[in-house]
């Protein structure tokens, strides 16, 4: 297993919820640094992904402890879902990363 841990990715939660300069209720989000290793898409997974109109964007692996259900991943100056985790033995948790197709970055 590849474990170079050389990307540099923000786990993003929501902590709760808070008031925007309008008074509009927003999200309150909480972000965590880890360090990733990055993994390529199985092209079957690509096309599955697509037809269901999931735009896989990046496939990471991080250590499972680091992980608390976040939702979002900052990487690269984007913002991606995530979509999947699994648990690839004590030490690997695979996070799989995507955009809605259409969807726009922060």
């Amino acid at each position: 297993m590849n474990d170079n841990w050389e990307y540099d990715i923000e786990l993003i939660g929501q902590t709760g919820w808070k008031s925007d300069k309008d008074g509009n209720r927003v999200p309150k989000e909480s972000r965590t640094r880890v360090m990733a290793n990055r993994k390529q898409t199985p092209r079957n997974e690509f096309y599955e992904a697509r037809q269901s109109g999931i735009e896989i964007e990046e496939i990471f692996e991080i250590k499972p402890y680091e992980y608390n259900n976040e939702q979002f991943v900052w990487f690269e100056g984007r913002r991606l879902n995530i979509y999947s985790t699994y648990l690839i033995d004590s030490e690997h948790l695979e996070i799989k990363c995507s955009s809605k197709i259409g969807d726009f970055d922060d």
